[in-house]
């Protein structure tokens, strides 16, 4: 028995004898000083250390091997670096870390339809980060939206919708990795329906996106790219708990193989609402809600040339409310529960193939479904009215990117897609519409600094025929520091089935909506715009833009006549509106010093109906935004806090006031908030969020919600190595 216990003694001793301890100190590849609260973790291991005030560090007890250390400071270049322990004893790693450039080295896609450095695209796009969204606390692409310059989240009947630079968001294209959004059931898409959960960045380009993304592109294009498997193995989730019994638990499990990768990723999110006007019967707030998101991606290489993306996406939505109706024959006001649910399904492929150094090809192939049901009942529980809805989409695509000469690259695609729908709500039960496009885009460099992109798209629609929609953007950088960017397109917007087919014959409430029929023509725009951009490198960035938006054969529905069974009037859809937007965006983004960002927009923006000379309702003149972002690398915490002023606008113009004389204007409206986050430990971060601060609520006109206060935990549960294409650091 001794002779066992001083054989492990032995072995013991010669254990600890063999491990290595691995010290260094992170330091600013600039000015030399030390970095602390830097992130140091050795992946698919448990081991870490955050570098201490004068930027060393230790990490004790490694076993000789190879390893891949993973460094992080917020406003730094990531990256890692390979080791490998042989002899026992100490090991050192110095690293000097490099400041990450002001977002302008960002890959963007969406402007152009090709990968192009945020600094270098031709077209004005804008880039929400996966690190922004997490500054706020975001969970759902409405939330990463309402902080960002020139675009207003809406909530209405049809959720949470994106206003770009005053046109709505019936006319805003939402797309996810290039794909179409559907679920329009009230006119927009609800973001709020979107989780964050596995997106990697939302980019943003505003005027008409028709000459390369068709109808619905009008007012800008939102697409929300989704991250791909770039890690060996990974997993990581948050919880929050918060007022209204709101619950948001969520994961993403990331792994990678060789050829093969996948992303998997999921959210519930559960709130009992709120009700701010108890005095009334019916909910003057947000609904009870239950949704779930569930979202996956295979990503398959066969070879370094040919790249292979299959994803998978759900969401299922439960809604409840209160709503009352004032039946003026009986005077009576009658109370019903509502109910609503929602489901999205969605496929897509993705086939891309790298010909040559100067020749790229892709195919794409996408369907989506959404079913939509809606029920009411009275108290005594008796289905008074209801609805269903079914909506879906099948489209490929193909597109070829060619670069003739290192002065002109060729983009040339086409794209064919069927759309229908399927409702108790319109004419015949089912409509279904086909339309496809071919179009051509040249990136031309005439001489440097000088970029001449040229577009035209030929769209062929099943109701409407032929569309041709032509854009031109140019691009002059006579420094590094200084951009000019101008762009002039058309836009076009066909009709929805909806607006087509529909009929809702509500006579229990006194109205009837028809849709217009054969007879609505396509809304149309012409977008111009000129920016100017001033930055310097990762210590600030200055936008101004001046923007103008000229619409015609905008859709609405118009009371046509009153009738004694249909009291509160007729309406049909018909091409009415004539309007213009215009007006100016600025956009600063300072890093005062290290640890704190600073950002701040303003927007003045003129709306006008050009058709009765009025001002659009809804589109407050002036919007300003800021965000202030405070990282203490010393104490591994930050703090955000940002901000937003809305003026006052009109609410109801005086064709729809009882009088038909006076206008009614909504109040000025400021919103602000805090986030609160601490890391501690090396993969566990928790956080504190308040929202509306100082409690700015007004339930008439959807000033919600109100103060709210959130806990959560952010859990890195383990992180493997990279897949072999990581950064280098400075050294």
């Amino acid at each position: 028995m001794k002779t066992k216990i001083v054989l492990f003694y032995v072995l013991f001793l010669f254990g600890i004898s063999r491990a290595n301890d691995l010290t260094g100190t992170i330091t600013d590849a600039q000015t030399g000083a030390p970095l602390p609260g830097v992130h140091i973790s050795i992946a698919g291991t448990k081991y870490g250390a955050a570098s201490e005030p004068d930027g060393s560090f230790t990490i004790k007890n490694l076993t000789p091997g190879e390893y891949l250390i993973n460094i992080h400071l917020i406003g730094y270049k990531k990256g890692s670096r390979k080791i490998t322990l042989s002899e026992p004893g100490e090991a050192t790693l110095n690293i000097a870390l490099s400041e990450a450039p002001w977002e302008l080295d960002k890959v963007v896609v969406t402007a152009t339809r090709t990968p192009h450095l945020l600094k270098d695209v031709p077209v004005t796009t804008e880039v929400i980060t996966k690190e922004d969204m997490a500054a706020t606390g975001a969970l759902t692409v409405d939330q990463a939206l309402d902080s960002h310059v020139g675009v207003t989240v809406d909530n209405d009947l049809s959720g949470k919708g994106a206003t770009i630079r005053g046109i709505d968001p019936s006319r805003v294209l939402i797309l996810i990795d290039g794909h179409r959004v559907i679920g329009q059931v009230r006119g927009s898409i609800d973001l709020g329906q979107i989780s964050l959960s596995n997106v990697d960045r939302i980019e943003i380009v505003k005027g008409s996106g028709s000459t390369l993304y068709g109808s619905d592109a009008m007012g800008g294009v939102i697409n929300i790219i989704t991250s791909k498997p770039t890690q060996s193995q990974s997993l990581e989730s948050s919880i929050e708990y918060g007022s209204f019994k709101t619950f948001d638990p969520e994961f993403q499990f990331e792994a990678k193989r060789s050829k093969i990768g996948l992303t998997f990723s999921g959210k519930h999110e559960e709130s009992a609402g709120f009700d701010l006007d108890k005095s009334t019967p019916h909910t003057n707030g947000l609904e009870a809600t239950k949704r779930y998101n569930l979202n996956t991606k295979i990503s398959f290489s066969p070879k370094e040339s040919f790249y292979n993306d299959l994803s998978l996406g759900y969401m299922h939505e439960r809604k409840q409310w209160i709503e009352s109706e004032w039946f003026e024959p009986l005077q009576k006001t009658f109370i019903y529960d509502d109910y609503e649910w929602n489901n999205r399904y969605d496929i897509a492929t993705s086939h891309k193939y790298v010909a040559s150094p100067k020749t790229e090809i892709e195919a794409t192939l996408h369907g989506s479904y959404y079913d939509h049901q809606w029920s009411k009942y009275t108290r005594a529980n008796i289905e008074d009215d209801s609805s269903l809805t079914t909506d879906f989409i099948t489209e490929a695509s193909f597109q070829a990117n060619h670069a003739i000469s290192k002065k002109l690259i060729l983009t040339s695609g086409a794209d064919i897609s069927s759309a229908g729908l399927k409702s108790t709500q319109i004419v015949g039960t089912r409509r279904k519409v086909s339309f496809g496009d071919l179009y051509l885009q040249t990136e031309y460099i005439p001489f440097k600094d000088f970029t001449v992109l040229p577009g035209i798209r030929w769209e062929r629609h099943q109701t409407y025929g032929n569309h041709i929609n032509p854009s031109l953007n140019l691009k002059w950088s006579p420094s590094e520091r200084f951009t000019l960017r101008g762009t002039a397109s058309r836009g076009f917007r066909a009709p929805s089935i909806k607006e087509l087919y529909f009929i809702f014959d509500h006579s229990a409430a006194g109205y009837i909506v028809y849709g217009g029929g054969g007879v609505l023509n396509p809304e149309k725009s012409n977008n111009y715009s000129l920016t100017s951009e001033i930055n310097y490198g990762r210590r600030g960035l200055h936008r101004l833009t001046f923007f103008r938006n000229d619409l015609s054969n905008l859709i609405d529905f118009n009371l046509v006549e009153f009738t004694p069974t249909y009291w509160r009037g007729v309406y049909k859809y018909q091409n009415i509106v004539k309007a213009r937007t215009q007006g100016l965006e600025w956009e600063s983004k300072v890093k005062v010093c290290t640890g704190w960002d600073l950002s701040f927009s303003y927007m003045f923006l003129l709306a006008k109906n050009l058709t009765d000379h009025t001002v659009l309702i809804n589109r407050p003149r002036n919007t300003a935004k800021f965000s202030n972002t405070f990282y203490v690398p010393s104490w591994n915490a930050g703090l955000t806090f940002w901000g937003t002023y809305h003026d006052h606008k009109l609410w109801t113009s005086e064709g729809d006031t009882p009088d038909r004389v006076s206008k009614i204007y909504a109040p000025k409206w400021i919103v602000l908030n805090l986030n609160l986050y601490k890391r501690v430990f090396n993969h566990v971060e928790g956080y504190f969020r308040v929202e509306n601060l100082a409690n700015s609520v007004n339930a008439t006109y959807g000033y919600w919600p109100p103060r709210s206060y959130t806990v959560g935990l952010r859990l890195n549960l383990f992180n493997g190595a990279g897949s072999g294409q990581s950064n280098k650091i400075d050294q």
